[in-house]
């Protein structure tokens, strides 16, 4: 009885259409994870596993995070079959914890270190960490609920020193017409949730004194729309923003475009991944508030 119900709210949800489903996905996450038969959430840990270094620029490494270490079943199968298509590449996983431990070790005295403490919100936070740990360490960053459909072998060749690609979103700043001649598209929006770097790379570095140099201005200031400020002061618009930077100072030679959502390979909406905010609501949610203690 209680699975027929079920398959009728189901079907009910599938009449409506995708987008108010996704929109419920977001809003109720724990009673549409019960209907969708996605609990009990369980432990990504068994996924991630380290493998022996390759000899490229770009350290053959795979950094991820999230709150906790938990997410729901289809989530977690499509995150096996990410790093089984990758196993030449170790895997991390960081949950909110490690991260704060590794920020606090390696960054100790440094000014990022001062603003990721005083950050309010999650993606704020995973925003500076991935930007401070691909420049400390080298590697690849991808959202959680952000993958690629092919291996990273296909994307990243062994001379690569950096590896961007771009949103199917409009930027909503203008690229300066010296640049726009060395981007493959001048009018999109660098992605953040996926990017590819060698160790120390000067383009990282820009980003995170960038977020250094505009967070004094956000601090106690209460914003009307948290995403999008976040987005502005460290997601993937200050990103566009550097990278316009660095192509005015250094030219485009040591950062390899991969065409948009990675020559069109990206998964940007992995199925099952909603659930993971039964433990921190989107930030899509917050109308407002101070985003910087």
């Amino acid at each position: 009885m209680g699975k027929a119900i079920a398959g009728g709210r189901i079907q009910r949800m599938l009449r409506v259409g995708p987008a108010l489903i996704h929109a419920a996905c977001i809003r109720y996450p724990r009673t549409m994870a019960r209907v969708l038969g996605e609990l009990p959430m369980q432990s990504v840990r068994p996924v991630y596993s380290i493998v022996k270094d390759l000899e490229q620029k770009i350290p053959n490494k795979v950094y991820q995070t999230w709150l906790v270490d938990r997410v729901g079943k289809t989530h977690l199968r499509e995150l096996a079959k990410f790093r089984a298509l990758n196993s030449d590449y170790s895997f991390y996983f960081y949950d909110q914890e490690q991260m704060d431990e590794y920020m606090g070790s390696y960054f100790e005295g440094a000014p990022i270190l001062d603003v990721y403490r005083r950050a309010r919100y999650g993606p704020l936070k995973a925003d500076i960490w991935r930007y401070c740990i691909l420049w400390e360490r080298g590697g690849a960053y991808f959202d959680i609920n952000k993958l690629l459909g092919t291996s990273l072998s296909n994307i990243i060749e062994p001379t690569d020193t950096a590896v961007i690609s771009f949103e199917l979103n409009a930027s909503p700043i203008r690229c300066p017409p010296s640049v726009a001649p060395q981007l493959q598209f001048p009018d999109r929006t660098v992605c953040n949730w996926g990017m590819m770097f060698e160790k120390g790379h000067p383009l990282l570095k820009l980003v995170i004194d960038g977020i250094v140099e505009k967070a004094p201005k956000y601090r106690g200031l209460e914003v009307s729309d948290i995403k999008s400020t976040i987005i502005a002061l460290s997601g993937p618009r200050h990103l566009t923003e550097c990278v316009y930077r660095y192509i005015a100072s250094h030219g485009s030679d040591s950062i390899k475009q991969a065409g948009i959502d990675f020559f069109g390979t990206a998964i940007v909406n992995v199925r099952g991944a909603f659930v993971r905010y039964m433990t921190m609501p989107s930030y899509s949610l917050s109308s407002g508030g101070v985003i910087l203690d």
